[in-house]
């Protein structure tokens, strides 16, 4: 399938069924799945999911103020650890027989966790595969999210726990690795024409503007506290609205 077509039909489907179902009090809502990690299933300080401000809990809120006679459904589909391999296991259970109107794929820590800059192929492989299962089982319109970034340096957030964990996510932020998936998902998306919520960028810029990004990790290592995940949220926002300008 021709990804420019697919995507124009997808577009037309997001928006149309917007419509629908402002006008139509009886109609399915417009269903959402957010198919990724830890992040995305909401985990946050050690031992913590925090439902409310995970990006697509705050989405949907921000969604239902914009359009108020739209009422929208979102499937947490996330789960702690794991990379796109394990997410291809679950696909069909998670994503495909939901056959959702937005699908929000979010991954790459734990892959760079678990392949290091040597899994970089196998994961663009993977994405890729997931990405063409979607399209072939789905009419979803999919937006890609780049990884927001692990520790710098050992902080005070870190769980008693959990500080076994940091000397070997360290080199992940400092050596680059975070950086490489997230460019390996941006060339995903532009291969497939698809649009990206480019968060490492962010935290890029706000590294550069003199934020200590660490500050921006609730549990000091890999998971992105309540201020964080509304960056996710403003950029998911601007890619709908960007979608919905050019209908």
């Amino acid at each position: 399938m021709n990804s420019g077509v697919a995507s124009t039909h997808r577009l037309e489907r997001l928006l149309g069924r917007i419509a629908a179902n402002a006008s139509d009090y009886a109609a399915a809502p417009l269903l959402i799945v957010a198919f990724g990690d830890s992040v995305t299933q909401g985990y946050t300080a050690h031992a913590t999911l925090d439902h409310e401000n995970v990006y697509h809990a705050r989405l949907k809120r921000s969604l239902e103020t914009t359009f108020p006679l739209t009422t929208f459904s979102v499937i947490n589909a996330g789960a702690a650890g794991h990379t796109v391999q394990d997410a291809l296991k679950r696909l069909e259970r998670d994503v495909i027989r939901h056959d959702p109107d937005l699908l929000i794929v979010a991954f790459g820590l734990n892959d760079a966790a678990h392949g290091g800059l040597e899994g970089i192929r196998q994961f663009k492989a993977d994405l890729d595969d997931l990405l063409e299962r979607v399209e072939a089982g789905t009419n979803a319109h999919v937006l890609l999210v780049t990884p927001s970034f692990m520790l710098e340096q050992i902080n005070e957030r870190i769980h008693p726990d959990e500080l076994m964990y940091a000397a070997g996510l360290l080199p992940l932020q400092r050596g680059g690795v975070i950086a490489a998936y997230a460019t390996a998902i941006r060339q995903i998306g532009a291969a497939r024409h698809l649009p990206v919520a480019d968060v490492y960028a962010a935290w890029e810029r706000a590294a550069l503007e003199g934020v200590n990004t660490d500050d921006l990790l609730s549990n000091g290592l890999n998971h992105p506290n309540s201020e964080a995940h509304q960056i996710t949220t403003e950029l998911l926002l601007e890619l709908i609205a960007a979608t919905e300008s050019t209908d």
